[in-house]
């Protein structure tokens, strides 16, 4: 997130920030497939179940009732449903649920007409069912909510006013559908808002996890792994030689007579040619490989699916490595330069590190500046 805005706009509740609001978005639909799937299922089961109502009370628009319900509205909620089992149904999860929601406050509107007016003003409450649905199951979000309520509230006043439905009972109606409404735009908008919090606050530890973990794999000096991950990246390749027989090799790199830079230099000056020499190092070696700090002067290069014939041309690469840094920094004169040990990983292997590092000492030995194989491997001159 680093220095995003987080900030909120009052009214839309939308970020500031164009990249947080369509990560927000993006998080906010795929969730919306879930939850309104379920939505969608309840909603069918609502729009067969107030069949009944219509057998109850509607006997003389009985068949206009229910052809609406099974010819508009549960074929309406039907198609939302599907459209949520398509592939990528998070780019029309809005529209799956908010068509709907408008066709089914419609198709109510649509029934009063046909009702005699002992039961017809009754059908207010199917319009005040829907929006409440969109609201509470379909999880609408403020400004999408908000809109559809309002507009099935004036659909129903166009068609009570139509009808000549009296006035008392309209503004009865219209009192409970207004103050419903504003009661779901009032949830809306406190839900949408915690949730963009929490979106924030998600995104906030997601990057502080990220953080803490770079923090406990990686040298702070020179950014390169460190010895822990070392030892968690040498078992895996271990398991992997033990497993399936790939082949690996693990190389030690020592900067050779090293102390001279930083008693003649300084040590702000050493830590310059290390981190110098880190890049350098992670420049030399493939993508695959991984390159870690040991500790003091000294890195290891472990190469993944890697045979001993394979490591010795990026040993020798990681070599002429140190002498271009200590060349860079004006300190070749003074023997500073790098020494490399090879050996192959072996399946249960527990003597690697000691091999390799036995490797290493032969090359300091005979006098820096090269690459030396252990495993009975012929040495580089």
């Amino acid at each position: 997130m680093g220095s995003s805005d987080t900030s909120i706009h009052w009214l839309t509740l939308r970020f500031h920030d164009r990249e947080l609001e369509v990560a927000c978005r993006s998080q906010f639909a795929e969730e919306g497939v879930r939850f309104g799937r379920f939505a969608l299922i309840a909603g069918a089961g609502f729009v067969a179940g107030f069949g009944l109502l219509d057998v109850l009370v509607a006997e003389d628009a009985l068949r206009f009732n229910l052809a609406i319900r099974s010819g508009v509205m549960l074929p309406a909620v039907l198609l939302g449903l599907l459209s949520l089992y398509l592939p990528h149904p998070s780019r029309r999860v809005s529209v799956s649920l908010i068509a709907p929601v408008l066709v089914a406050g419609t198709g109510v509107c649509a029934m009063i007409p046909q009702l005699a007016p002992a039961t017809g003003y009754l059908y207010y409450a199917g319009v005040l069912v829907v929006i409440l649905f969109g609201y509470i199951l379909a999880l609408l979000n403020f400004i999408q909510g908000s809109a559809v309520a309002f507009v099935l509230i004036g659909v129903y006043l166009g068609t009570v006013l139509w009808i000549g439905t009296p006035v008392e009972i309209v503004v009865s109606n219209m009192f409970f559908l207004v103050s419903a409404s504003l009661l779901g735009m009032f949830g809306a908008y406190t839900y949408e808002r915690h949730r963009r919090r929490l979106f924030v606050q998600r995104l906030e530890l997601e990057r502080l996890s990220r953080e803490l973990e770079h923090q406990a794999t990686r040298d702070p000096l020179t950014g390169l792994h460190n010895r822990r991950e070392m030892e968690n990246r040498l078992r895996e390749v271990q398991g992997m030689a033990a497993r399936y027989g790939l082949p690996a090799v693990v190389a030690i790199l020592d900067l050779d007579d090293f102390k001279s830079v930083n008693d003649t230099a300084g040590h702000a000056t050493g830590d310059r040619f290390l981190r110098t020499f880190a890049v350098q190092l992670t420049r030399e070696i493939r993508e695959t490989d991984h390159a870690f700090r040991y500790g003091g002067d000294e890195f290891l290069v472990i190469l993944p699916n890697t045979t001993l014939e394979a490591a010795r041309p990026i040993a020798k690469r990681l070599v002429n490595a140190g002498k271009r840094v200590a060349d860079e920094f004006g300190v070749a004169g003074q023997g500073v330069g790098c020494s490399v040990g090879l050996a192959r990983v072996r399946p249960d292997d527990d003597d690697c590190l000691e091999r390799v590092d036995m490797g290493l000492y032969k090359a300091k030995h005979r006098g820096g500046g090269r690459v030396v194989v252990v495993d009975d491997e012929p040495v580089d001159p």
